[in-house]
C-alpha cells in the first residue's frame, strides 16, 4: 500500500488516500527477474520467474533506472517509463488485477511507437502510436473481452486511435519474430 496523502477533516477526522500496489510485470535482465508493481517501481528482484498466471512478462530493451527495490523500473524521463506507466494505469482502470494478469501472457514495448499485448488465449493486441496510449489499451482490452472465442484464440486486434481492425494473421510474429 502506498499512501497518496493524508487530509485532516474537521472536527476530529483524518482521511487517508492510498493506492494498493500489486505485482504486475516481470522483466528479465542480466540473470534477474525484476518484479514491477502497478506504480512502475521495482517491488523485488528474483533469481527465478514468478508463475506466469500471477504476473505479466514485460519485454523491453530499455535501460533500467538503477535496478534497486523501490526505484522506478526505467528512468522517469524515458519513453519506456512513460509507456509502462500508461499501460499499467490502463490495466488498473479495469480494476480486476487477478483476472488481468491471467489474461495477458506478455507485453512487448521493444519497437518504438508500438506496444504488443499478447493475450494468453492467443490473440495479440497491437497498439500503434504512443499518443493516447492509456485509452488505446483500455479500448483494446474492451474489444478483446467482447470478441467471440474464435477471435480471442488467434490473430491481431490493431488499435491505432483512428481505425481499429482485426486480422486472423499473427502480426506480432511477422513483425517481431518468434515470441515463444
Amino acid at each position: 500500500i502506498r499512501v497518496r496523502n493524508i487530509e485532516r477533516k474537521f472536527p476530529n477526522r483524518v482521511c487517508v488516500n492510498y493506492v494498493k500496489i500489486f505485482p504486475y510485470l516481470q522483466l528479465y535482465r542480466d540473470g534477474k527477474y525484476y518484479v514491477c508493481g502497478n506504480d512502475a517501481r521495482i517491488m523485488e528482484m528474483r533469481d527465478e520467474a514468478m508463475d506466469a498466471q500471477t504476473i505479466i512478462e514485460l519485454k523491453s530493451d530499455a535501460t533500467l533506472a538503477g535496478g534497486q527495490k523501490g526505484e522506478a523500473l526505467f528512468p522517469t524521463d524515458s519513453a519506456a517509463h512513460k509507456t509502462v506507466t500508461e499501460i499499467l494505469g490502463a490495466l488498473e482502470q479495469i480494476q480486476y488485477h487477478n483476472e488481468i494478469v491471467e489474461l495477458i501472457r506478455f507485453i512487448d514495448i521493444r519497437k518504438d511507437g508500438f506496444a504488443y499485448v499478447k493475450m494468453d488465449a492467443g490473440v495479440t493486441i497491437k497498439i500503434i502510436g504512443m499518443d493516447g496510449l492509456f485509452d488505446k489499451v483500455v479500448f483494446g482490452m474492451s474489444i478483446y473481452v467482447r470478441s467471440d472465442d474464435a477471435h480471442k484464440k488467434a490473430g491481431t486486434i490493431t488499435v491505432s486511435g483512428g481505425t481499429n481492425t482485426y486480422t486472423p494473421e499473427d502480426l506480432y510474429q511477422k513483425e517481431m519474430g518468434n515470441y515463444q
